[in-house]
């Protein structure tokens, strides 16, 4: 049976050969069938780094575009739904990381300016708010409330790792592929994520 994310109730690829194939000689119907299969898991697993739903849309967007415009060069090494997920963290990372420069950038303006105050100086340079982790459509119950809380004081790596495997459903073999490491080393980054969401957890409800 079928899922929203991507997977089956297995957790196995659901990017079968013939959409490739068709994807790769620029098939419009096993594009539309791509689209349909991983936007929706793609762009939630974007906006659990980005926590914007509109930027999470324009990276999913602009991969699955690059993909299209490859055609018979599109040939990832292994399995494509790693290398979509792969391409999607890359660019959110990227963006991420051009974000918190730009955020850099305007409170040292302000600042030297006159703008702002050294504790406001400090505040802009934190992570994101914590109240910007509750992404937007997620349940909002108490719980995940917690779990999204715990989540962004993960390293990325921890971060990204539970989010493909407890919330996405994928394999950890896809996990491991997706972060370019060995399957025992994904287990053992998993272990350490779900241990230290856990810590997170009990230390917010104290």
């Amino acid at each position: 049976m079928s899922g929203a994310n991507g997977v089956d109730a297995s957790g196995e690829s659901l990017l079968p050969a013939t959409v490739i194939a068709g994807v790769q000689g620029r098939n419009e119907e096993a594009f539309r069938q791509l689209v349909r299969c991983v936007s929706l898991p793609l762009i939630r697993f974007a906006q659990s780094i980005l926590h914007s739903l509109d930027d999470s849309e324009d990276i999913v967007q602009d991969v699955l575009v690059s993909v299209w415009e490859l055609g018979p060069d599109w040939r990832p090494k292994g399995d494509p739904l790693a290398y979509l997920i792969a391409s999607v963290r890359n660019r959110s990372l990227d963006q991420l990381r051009s974000r918190t420069r730009r955020s850099k950038r305007e409170a040292k303006s302000d600042f030297m300016t006159g703008g702002t105050n050294c504790s406001t100086l400090s505040d802009e340079l934190e992570e994101p708010n914590v109240l910007d982790t509750l992404i937007e459509g997620e349940e909002t119950s108490y719980r995940m409330m917690l779990v999204s809380l715990a989540l962004l004081e993960l390293p990325e790596k921890q971060r990204t790792a539970y989010e493909l495997r407890y919330r996405q459903g994928c394999k950890v073999s896809l996990v491991a592929e997706v972060l370019g490491i060995s399957v025992k080393a994904a287990e053992s980054l998993l272990m350490r994520a779900t241990q230290n969401v856990l810590n997170n957890i009990l230390r917010q409800s104290i």
